[in-house]
């Protein structure tokens, strides 16, 4: 029998250095769990999806909005959804940022 491992990150900061595809399950990224996690998606790193983005939730020790979410320095690519959509990426009391050569868009 395999057996199967989740990784649980709160309140700190996580660098995605190599590509993501949140529809495969053997996808090691998918295995961690956040909460109140600062993001940064590299440069050249592409994170896929059909169906499901990326999504981070705070909690109730968050004092800023500043403490968590996503800071996308490379591609999000999501695709699939319901007729009312998907998000591709998703933040309850946090803030996503996208660089765009070296130029930071709120």
């Amino acid at each position: 029998m395999e057996k199967s491992f989740k990784t649980t990150l709160v309140e700190g900061k996580l660098t995605v250095n190599s590509n993501v595809n949140l529809a495969d399950n053997s996808d090691q990224f998918n295995s961690i769990l956040m909460e109140r996690e600062l993001v940064t998606i590299n440069s050249g790193k592409t994170i896929t999806g059909n169906g499901k983005g990326l999504s981070m939730g705070s909690n109730s020790g968050a004092a800023s909005n500043t403490e968590s979410g996503y800071i996308n320095k490379g591609t999000v690519n999501i695709t699939g959804g319901t007729t009312s959509g998907v998000a591709g990426i998703n933040v309850s009391y946090g803030q996503i940022f996208k660089m765009i050569q070296q130029e930071l868009l709120k």
